[in-house]
C-alpha cells in the first residue's frame, strides 16, 4: 500500500490492474484492525479476459482510495449491526465502485478542517474525467452509501 502511495501514484496514469490490486490490499490492511466477528462484506468482479485494457495505464491513482478509508473511519464498530461491504468490478473499460457502512452514531471528534479527500476526489473526476463519471453519496437508515462509476475511454 505504502508503496503505491508513494511510487506509484507518481505517475500520471496507473492501470486498472494496478489500482485494483491496491484497493485491495488498502481493504487488508484495514481488516486487520476488526474483529473477526465483524460483518465485512468484499466482492471483486473484475474482467480479467480483456487483459490489455486492464494492464493499460488509463486511470488516474489513487481513485479508490477516498470511498474505502471513509468506509473505515466512519463505520459503526460497536453496533451489533455494524457492517462495511465494499464491491468493485471492472468490465469494458468501466470501474465501479459502491461502498456502503453503518454509521456511528457516536459523535465524531470535532475537527476545524475535513473533507479534504471527498473535495479532491470530486475535483479531480471534474478534471480527469469530465462526462465519464458518476458519483453519487447518501445516508439513508444510518446506512452511508458512495457509488463511483468512471469510463476510462470516451465512446
Amino acid at each position: 500500500v505504502l508503496a503505491y502511495v508513494l511510487y506509484d501514484s507518481e505517475a500520471d496514469l496507473v492501470s486498472p490492474k494496478a489500482e485494483i490490486e491496491f484497493a485491495r490490499n488498502l481493504i487488508e490492511v484495514n481488516k486487520v484492525k476488526l474483529s473477526p466477528l465483524f460483518d465485512m462484506r468484499v466482492k471483486f468482479d473484475i474482467d480479467e479476459l480483456n487483459e490489455s485494457v486492464l494492464e493499460r495505464p488509463s486511470l488516474v491513482p489513487l481513485m479508490t482510495v477516498d470511498l474505502i478509508e471513509n468506509a473505515f473511519k466512519h463505520a459503526d464498530f460497536h453496533h451489533p449491526d455494524a457492517f462495511i461491504s465494499i464491491v468493485l468490478t471492472f468490465r469494458n473499460g468501466l470501474l465501479e465502485l459502491t461502498v456502503s457502512n453503518k454509521i456511528s452514531k457516536r459523535s465524531p471528534l470535532y475537527k476545524t478542517k475535513g473533507g479534504i479527500g471527498s473535495k479532491t476526489l470530486e475535483e479531480r473526476l471534474m478534471l480527469y474525467y469530465p462526462d465519464r463519471h458518476e458519483l453519487k453519496r447518501f445516508v439513508e437508515n444510518d446506512v452511508y452509501n458512495a457509488y463511483l462509476q468512471i469510463r476510462l475511454y470516451e465512446n
